[in-house]
């Protein structure tokens, strides 16, 4: 008996190790003849609930009714992303600039919205939206994104109207849910 409670007592190499603390993982950067020890951050993007359904490098503007000399102004040059919340099934276009990766496009993809042909360029394409999200405040905007290629421009218009498709039947089926439950509580 007294074997049995020293091997109770004496841990084994796992148990020890699923006790011990896990390490934090650091990068060590070396700048200006300088060394620094950094400690790696999770970063969350709000972008771990959804799937990506489309993504394609592109350039976005953005139209400036007040500069009539110039009144495309570039947002930026990025991967721009269809992405479906996995809950609530809503799409949304996202667009992170390369490099600082800050968002110059969010908004979501609502079946009212038309994308046009630009004039003159078989590239891109322009469509007005009621609330983006880029700079954290909606804003009515309306947008040009251009791609390397008609053919790309081809295939993000498809998968645009596909978004759009199944947005416009995710509200037909919240309408029906909303009506039958007001039906019932009748």
């Amino acid at each position: 008996m007294v074997q049995e409670k020293e091997q109770q007592q004496v841990p084994n190499e796992k148990q020890e190790e699923e006790r011990a603390p896990e390490p934090v993982p650091e990068k060590v950067v070396v700048t200006q003849g300088q060394t620094f020890t950094l400690r790696v951050q999770e970063t969350k993007t709000m972008e771990e609930d959804e799937e990506a359904i489309f993504s394609m490098r592109a350039k976005l503007f953005r139209f400036d009714k007040e500069d009539a000399d110039h009144p495309w102004k570039e947002r930026g040059t990025g991967e721009v992303k269809l992405l479906k919340h996995k809950e609530t099934a809503k799409i949304r276009v996202l667009m992170r600039r390369d490099q600082t990766l800050k968002i110059c496009a969010n908004h979501y993809v609502n079946p009212a919205i038309e994308l046009k042909p630009n004039v003159g360029n078989d590239k891109s394409w322009v469509y007005s939206v009621h609330a983006d999200y880029a700079d954290e405040e909606p804003k009515a905007e309306t947008l040009a994104i251009r791609f390397g290629s008609a053919e790309n421009a081809l295939k993000f218009k498809e998968a645009f109207e596909a978004a759009k498709e199944a947005m416009r039947t995710q509200e037909n089926k919240e309408k029906e849910s909303k009506d039958k439950e007001s039906e019932d509580k009748k």
